[in-house]
């Protein structure tokens, strides 16, 4: 493979195709048997694709989607988790997951957003049981139509009582993905400027292009290269939003509950996540175009849950595979 294997980003569509065709002819498969620790020498021709392989595709006949997914079934073959590995109870910081070939693990869980503990937490459960007891489950509309109930206006004007800011009102949204893709093309229009952490999250960067502002992108939580941006929009007429991703920065650099580790080749994804949900680690895997090319990542999200020992564990999961896998010497990275 390594005579057909080039930068990907200078691939046609048509040489992406014979690429992949080329390794789906050869269909080098690991055993199916007892499960194994993958060698990082040693990989199959499945892990000489990425996510990048399948992008920028302009094949009316939606083949490339054919190809993503014989690619998905190569790897479960294989034995690997892929994406998505389901839990089979509450989200907690030590979970049960069933990965795609049924094979179940134990593992510690640093894959969710549960920062402060409170989904598991006795007194949410017992109102959100009540909750479900008055109000039925969902809201059956939106908001604006009749989906708008009782205790969404109670928390709507929680926050506003708490920050005696009685002038202002409250927009409550499902998810951070949903708030992001509403928010900027409803307060920044054509004609103003959006500033953008160059690493913002790509649901970030879709609603502000999508508002037809000037897009301005200032390095990474360097708040003096923004206020030099900033000096040099503000005419007092436009609109101007400004906004920071954080969390998405190297070990030693992160501000957040989030603690990155880069492990660079976006081709160790899969064998890297086998090898921690193996080793008893469930992280958050991030590569091209969701990270920056060549800064593939694992993901902790830290939380109050969380144990010292349960820390101490992830980190000597971690360090074992940086070692195995050949990125513990990796160049910090300020992505």
């Amino acid at each position: 493979m390594a005579d057909v294997i080039q930068t990907l980003e200078n691939l046609t569509f048509e040489e992406k195709r014979a690429l992949l065709q080329k390794m789906l002819q050869q269909q080098r498969i690991t055993d199916m048997g007892q499960p194994t620790l993958l060698a990082s020498t040693d990989q199959p021709d499945y892990t000489e694709c990425t996510l990048e392989t399948f992008m920028q595709g302009a094949d009316p006949a939606l083949s490339e989607m054919a190809r993503f997914n014989q690619w998905l079934r190569m790897a479960v073959e294989g034995g690997q988790p892929i994406f998505e590995a389901p839990r089979l109870g509450a989200n907690r910081t030590v979970v049960d997951i069933q990965r795609p070939n049924g094979e179940r693990l134990r593992v510690l869980n640093f894959c969710g957003y549960n920062y402060l503990g409170y989904s598991g937490h006795p007194e949410v459960i017992t109102a959100a049981k009540q909750a479900l007891d008055v109000y039925g489950l969902g809201t059956n509309a939106t908001p604006i139509v009749g989906g708008t109930l009782a205790i969404h206006r109670a928390l709507e004007e929680k926050p506003v009582a708490v920050l005696g800011l009685d002038d202002y009102g409250v927009a409550l949204f499902p998810t951070g993905f949903g708030t992001n893709t509403g928010v900027v093309s409803a307060f920044v229009k054509t004609g103003g400027h959006v500033a953008l952490d160059q690493f913002a999250h790509a649901s970030l960067v879709e609603d502000a292009t999508r508002s037809g502002a000037k897009m301005h992108y200032f390095r990474h939580n360097d708040t003096t290269h923004l206020a030099q941006i900033l000096a040099g929009i503000a005419d007092g007429q436009s609109r101007i939003l400004r906004t920071q991703l954080r969390g998405k920065v190297n070990i030693g650099a992160s501000q957040s509950w989030i603690v990155p580790v880069i492990y660079g080749s976006e081709k160790l994804t899969f064998p890297v996540n086998d090898y921690l949900q193996r080793a008893g680690l469930l992280g958050s895997p991030m590569q091209f175009p969701a990270a920056p090319r060549g800064q593939a990542r694992v993901r902790w999200f830290v939380t109050s849950e969380h144990t010292q020992e349960q820390l101490a564990q992830g980190a000597e999961i971690i360090l074992a595979a940086a070692e195995r896998f050949g990125f513990s010497q990796l160049p910090r990275s300020s992505g």
